[in-house]
């Protein structure tokens, strides 16, 4: 997997944590280091200052940017790690974690599971003699790992139980949307968040005029996608925006809210702090080759781990599997290798590649970011993937 599709993972993931509130708020004070309510799960975070129901917070690995006031509610003490459900010794994991009375572990036991510094919610599948086969709150089965034992804890562990909060997100079970109206935005906007532990990390949002937007696993088909499909496989990944002002409010699939501001008086609307991916004009042509690896392929193409993409100015491409001999790797377009296994026509309109491959087409998302148009970018983004031009 490319290494922007494994940022963007890591990302995706760890903006859907949070989590439920005590039921008897907590002491808090400045400086005080806490889990914060976040949809369904908990993220860690500081207190930076409190004003009568409101505190405001800072959240582990994000810039000052992303600070923001949340209710009383919607924080908690960091509970102690090592201390087991129910009191008792408990025996310290490897990670420093502890590990649960054997009776905890029980297949179909809703959970929280250690991700990094954090928790996210979720469930017992199966159980091993040191390890856990879980799955994740609202995300697909593809998505379930095994996981030490120590990293598995109660919901809501050494805080009185799950009793719910004012955050909203009831269990980080998927919501009902309301039916999205006219949203007042089109097009792909781009979010990057610098992090200690990952480097740079990019978010990306399709946002259409319909008042529907997606992301992550869901940011895929191009930009007349299946919103609705998304919306009930990737419930974290896809929801409904409105615009308020210059407030944009984003309501997800799985009861988070977010809110952005808009920069008044620019046409097309820009988002303070992201940028804006430039879309392609109807029938544009490419004249270069790219290249992916792992699951970045295209149009059915799988069975290799490096694939060369070939797009011509005429309107055909070819994909052809492995690299380009060494001999023939300095001359334009010396890209073939012993033959060259699928060939088709594409077009480019907007934010959306159409591939047709033997008499089937299919939609990729598409869009340039920080590059002149002309045909032979230096990225060309397909979904989730980032692949760069051949030289």
């Amino acid at each position: 997997m490319p290494l922007a599709c494994r940022l963007f993972a890591v990302l995706v993931l760890v903006a859907l944590l949070a989590g439920t509130a005590a039921a008897e708020p907590a002491p808090l004070a400045p400086g005080q280091e806490v889990e914060v309510k976040y949809g369904a799960n908990w993220l860690r975070g500081k207190i930076e200052k409190i004003d009568g129901d409101r505190v405001f917070v800072s959240w582990d690995g994000y810039d000052a940017g992303q600070n923001s006031w949340v209710t009383r509610a919607e924080v908690r003490p960091r509970p102690d790690p090592l201390a087991p459900a129910g009191g008792g010794a408990g025996a310290a994991g490897p990670d420093g974690g502890a590990t649960q009375p054997a009776e905890f572990y029980q297949p179909g036991r809703e959970v929280e599971i250690k991700y990094g510094a954090n928790w996210l919610r979720g469930k017992i599948e199966k159980v091993e003699a040191e390890r856990v086969f879980v799955s994740w709150d609202g995300y697909h089965e593809s998505q379930n790992v095994w996981v030490p034992k120590s990293n598995v804890r109660p919901r809501g562990a050494q805080l009185g139980g799950d009793a719910g909060g004012a955050g909203g997100g009831g269990g980080g079970a998927p919501v009902r949307l309301a039916p999205p109206g006219k949203g007042g935005l089109a097009g792909i906007y781009i979010w990057t968040q610098v992090t200690p532990q990952n480097g740079t990390v990019i978010i990306r949002y399709l946002f259409r005029p319909d008042g529907t937007f997606v992301l992550g696993r869901a940011f895929a088909g191009g930009e007349n996608l299946d919103w609705a499909a998304a919306a009930a496989i990737f419930p974290g990944e896809a929801g409904i925006y409105r615009i308020a002002g210059t407030a944009l409010v984003m309501d997800y699939g799985d009861g988070r809210s977010l809110t952005r501001e808009l920069e008044p008086g620019t046409e097309p609307a820009r988002i303070k702090g992201w940028l804006r991916a430039t879309p392609f004009p109807d029938g544009h042509r490419l004249d270069a080759s790219y290249d992916a690896s792992g699951g970045a392929a295209i149009a059915g193409a799988t069975g290799s781990q490096e694939q060369r993409w070939v797009f011509h100015a005429d309107g055909t491409f070819e994909i052809a599997e492995g690299r380009a001999a060494d001999a023939g790797r300095g001359a334009a377009h010396a890209h073939t290798t012993e033959h060259l296994d699928w060939k088709g026509t594409y077009r480019l309109h907007g934010h959306t590649l159409t591939l047709t491959l033997g008499g089937t087409a299919k939609d990729y998302t598409t869009f340039l970011l920080g590059e002149e148009l002309g045909p032979a970018p230096q990225m060309l983004f397909l979904d989730w993937a980032a692949c760069r031009r051949s030289e």
